[in-house]
C-alpha cells in the first residue's frame, strides 16, 4: 500500500511540476475561438471512479464539439482508473470499453494510458486493447499536447 501511495505521489507531483494549469470546461466553451486541441488528464486512486470517468469524458467530447467542430481531443489516464482499461478486465467494466471504443473509433479521441504507472501496478503495454495507446509518461504526454497548444482539463 505504501509503495502505491509513493507511487501516487510522484506522478502527481511530476504532472504537477512545469504543466500549463487546468481550464474547465466553461472557460473553453466560452472562448471566441477554439483551442488548438483539449487533453483530458483522468488521474484517480479508485479503480470504480472510472465508471463515471468516461461518460463525463464522452459528454464532454460532444459538447466540445457542438461548440467547435472537429476539435482534436485526447485523454490521459495515469492513475488507478487504467487498471479497468486493461484488455482482461474488459467483462467487469463492459461499458466503459464500449464507450471507449466509440470514443476512440466514431469520435476520434486519442486515449493514453500511462506505461510507467501501469507497471508500477504489473500491467505490460500489451495487457491494453489496440483502441488504448500505451506512452512511456502519462504526465509528460499531457505537457507534449499542452506545448502544441491544447488545453488540459482534470477530471
Amino acid at each position: 500500500m505504501t509503495r502505491r501511495l509513493l507511487a501516487a505521489l510522484v506522478l502527481w507531483i511530476a504532472a504537477a511540476a512545469g504543466a500549463q494549469a487546468a481550464e474547465d470546461l466553461a472557460t473553453i466553451l466560452a472562448r471566441a475561438s477554439p483551442p488548438a486541441g483539449v487533453v483530458f488528464e483522468l488521474f484517480k486512486l479508485d479503480v470504480e471512479e472510472v465508471r463515471s470517468l468516461i461518460p463525463q469524458v464522452a459528454d464532454h467530447v460532444e459538447t466540445l464539439r457542438a461548440r467547435f467542430p472537429g476539435l482534436p481531443v485526447a485523454v490521459v489516464s495515469h492513475g488507478n482508473e487504467l487498471r479497468a482499461l486493461q484488455r482482461k478486465r474488459a467483462g467487469d467494466f463492459a461499458q466503459i470499453h464500449d464507450q471507449v471504443q466509440r470514443l476512440t473509433g466514431t469520435a476520434d479521441v486519442e486515449m493514453h494510458a500511462c506505461g510507467t504507472y501501469a507497471g508500477w501496478q504489473g500491467i505490460a503495454a500489451e495487457d491494453f486493447p489496440d483502441y488504448i495507446d500505451v506512452v512511456p509518461s502519462g504526465p509528460q504526454q499531457i505537457r507534449d499536447y499542452e506545448e502544441r497548444g491544447y488545453v488540459k482539463v482534470r477530471l
